[in-house]
């Protein structure tokens, strides 16, 4: 994946990510804190590094099948065709590649460091 495709991705789960802030906020009561405050702060390098550096903490077929979905703008049905899965295997396989990306960067964004 070239790191010029990278910002669409990021920007997908940074967007998702300051959406779980927000709600995790409202759910405990307190005014919802600015989300995209709390993630720039862990910008330690630039945001595609950021990401490469966490895709390759996932599986690799979920890594490689967010970066098709996203990155190559690849539909379910196609990235299933090109890796031998079905397209609802693709589907749930984007759902926790992604709901673990925006754990990994919500827990950044509460310690300010990104996780090993």
């Amino acid at each position: 994946m070239t790191t010029s495709n990278m910002p669409v991705l990021v920007t997908s789960v940074q967007a998702e990510a300051a959406q779980m802030i927000i709600d995790r906020d409202r759910a405990q009561g307190r005014e919802p804190a600015d989300p995209i405050v709390k993630i720039a702060s862990v910008e330690q390098s630039s945001a595609a590094d950021q990401l490469a550096m966490l895709l390759n903490k996932l599986d690799r077929t979920t890594a490689e099948i967010l970066r098709m979905r996203f990155a190559q703008g690849l539909s379910a049905e196609d990235v299933a065709e090109a890796l031998r899965l079905t397209p609802g295997a693709v589907r749930m396989r984007v759902h926790r590649g992604l709901s673990q990306l925006r754990r990994w960067i919500e827990d950044a964004a509460g310690n300010e460091t990104l996780p090993e």
